[in-house]
């Protein structure tokens, strides 16, 4: 078996994960061109915390919930809650 060690982005690399996940998301649906072209800053900030799988989800929650308030911006509140995360998968040492 390899092992490979692979480091997480930082802070700026993250955010400009984020942002281009939203770009792809909005690119890949019909309803995405009823959004903002770019996210508010605070919003990028908070993803800018997460893993990329987490992103998307996150991404998809918040257009979700923008979407039902019948708004074309992201807000905070559209994100999902952070502290309802589960658990990773894994063992421990």
């Amino acid at each position: 078996m390899n092992v490979f060690e692979v480091r997480s982005p930082d802070r700026d690399a993250a955010r400009a994960i984020a942002l281009r996940l939203y770009h792809g998301i909005r690119a890949e649906h019909d309803w995405g061109r009823r959004f903002d072209p770019d996210p508010p800053e605070a919003v990028l900030d908070r993803l800018g915390g997460m893993a990329p799988r987490e992103m998307r989800r996150a991404w998809m929650t918040a257009f979700g919930n923008a979407r039902l308030e019948a708004r074309s911006t992201l807000s905070l509140d559209d994100l999902p809650d952070s502290a309802a995360r589960r658990a990773p998968i894994g063992f421990t040492n």
